[in-house]
């Protein structure tokens, strides 16, 4: 759900259609559409925000060129890697395109600080996740090195305790030892007729 006042956005519904979407504010058509994207793996989101970053990186850098500005949907690379999966549509119509039939087009007045904001988002949210999964792959291989360490100290403290055990018994008048009842000559084993819980 998305606080009035416009604090973190966390969506698990399907994604909002762009005229819910165009009834919100810039900034929170850019925090919808970047919590949508959060919900994807970490491979098409990469993806997405990649092919979303250059389409509108081309725009700042040339907003004259007007084929910068119109993007058809049913292209593959468009289709696969923005249309088909969470809030990849969002983040560009957050940018300031719009929906003409089968294509998206950024028309006048061009708000290029609004363009940079999504790019700057999206590229935060990106970072944020890889190093995110570089810390954790870090923190497993040192969890996996310290088991290993463990283990390798558990099994030198057994063959030393071996080692030792071995050197005893080889000392002069080392004698095995055994239960004191045994020592003495009776039984190191307590039965019921020892006690006289016998049945009859």
């Amino acid at each position: 759900q998305l606080g009035a006042s416009g604090g973190q956005v966390r969506l698990k519904s399907l994604p909002l259609p762009a005229m819910v979407l165009d009834k919100l504010d810039p900034t929170k058509q850019r925090k919808v559409a970047l919590a949508l994207l959060d919900d994807n793996r970490t491979e098409p989101m990469t993806a997405a925000i990649e092919l979303a970053i250059k389409l509108l990186s081309n725009i700042v850098s040339a907003p004259e060129n007007e084929k910068f500005r119109t993007v058809r949907t049913t292209n593959l690379k468009i289709r696969d890697s923005l249309w088909s999966i969470r809030g990849g549509k969002q983040l560009l119509l957050s940018a300031g395109f719009k929906e003409v039939g089968d294509t998206i087009v950024m028309e006048d007045p061009l708000d290029v600080e609004r363009i940079q904001s999504v790019v700057q988002g999206a590229r935060e949210l990106l970072d944020a996740r890889l190093q995110g999964e570089a810390m954790a792959k870090v923190k497993h291989a040192q969890q996996v090195r310290l088991a290993q360490e463990a283990a390798a100290d558990e099994r030198q403290n057994m063959m030393l305790g071996i080692s030792d055990d071995a050197a005893t018994r080889r000392e002069p008048g080392w004698t095995a030892k055994v239960a004191s009842a045994a020592a003495k000559g009776g039984t190191a084993i307590t039965t019921a007729t020892d006690i006289g819980a016998a049945g009859r």
